[in-house]
């Protein structure tokens, strides 16, 4: 397959997405949500997948599409991208009896083009999200543009609760805009994955802007003299924290879907380097 060069945020977001190790588990997604944000943070897995052949398929099939990768076709070469990977995985789960894929808006058929274009959407903006978000936090970007702006939905169907979900994890609307600090830990709670960058839903569309210092001071977020701390540090010690103390239930739970690739010392789960 042929390789393109890539910028430093596209190689960030490729090495994200390296980093998730496939995770077999026939756990729905409510299930899913209990596990530790650290352990989901290093995981590659879907709601009630259990094979290995399919998502390491989809992982490869996400990674060649983020790194804009050419594939063989019937007429030569094309780039992977989202109709293809709809296309390879819904034979592959049809094949391994996860759906049958005759409602294209069926999200528990494995088969159904809902299903794995929500795959594919939620996988490669949680790798962009993280990338930019990580790039972001660079002091002298986070000194240009310290705050940002959660555009509208281009969603057919927006959801009309953002406002009101912004407020009520601390943050501020101001003259009808979602708006705050890039540090605002307030991002990380309108998430419903605990993260501070986009998605921030299942199938949310809604995008952040840069807002750069002069119009951040003009919005009252921020002082003329204040320079803001990268807010890294500060989310890599949630991570740490969401394996401390971990009950009995949920160590074994780990232990049975990651394996070798964490171990424990006393109540805290350690990630080895495989992971």
């Amino acid at each position: 397959m042929e390789l393109l060069s890539q910028p430093v945020p596209l190689q960030k977001a490729i090495a994200k997405l390296d980093s998730r190790d496939p995770v077999l588990s026939t756990m729905r997604t409510r299930e899913w949500a209990q596990v530790p944000l650290a352990a989901r943070e290093r995981a590659f897995f879907s709601a009630g997948v259990y094979q290995a052949d399919f998502l390491t398929t989809a992982k490869a099939k996400l990674q060649d599409a983020l790194a804009m990768r050419k594939e063989a076709v019937a007429r030569g070469e094309a780039f992977v991208d989202r109709s293809s990977f709809i296309g390879d995985l819904r034979s592959l789960a049809i094949s391994q009896g996860y759906g049958v894929g005759n409602d294209p808006r069926n999200l528990r058929d494995l088969a159904s083009r809902a299903r794995l274009g929500l795959i594919f959407d939620m996988q490669t903006n949680f790798a962009n999200g993280f990338a930019r978000w990580q790039t972001d936090q660079s002091p002298d970007l986070l000194d240009a543009f310290p705050a940002q702006e959660l555009l509208p939905s281009t969603a057919r169907q927006p959801r009309d609760t953002w406002e009101r979900r912004w407020v009520d994890k601390g943050g501020q609307v101001i003259d009808g805009r979602i708006v705050g600090l890039k540090t605002d830990p307030a991002w990380e709670k309108l998430s419903i994955f605990g993260l501070p960058y986009p998605p921030f839903d299942f199938g949310s569309q809604r995008e952040l802007m840069d807002i750069d210092r002069s119009e951040a001071e003009s919005l009252g977020l921020i002082s003329p003299n204040q320079r803001l701390q990268p807010s890294v540090a500060r989310f890599n010690d949630k991570l740490e924290a969401s394996v401390r103390n971990l009950d009995p239930d949920t160590m074994k739970t780990l232990a049975s879907l990651f394996g070798d690739k964490v171990a424990f010392k006393g109540n805290t789960a350690v990630w080895t380097e495989a992971a």
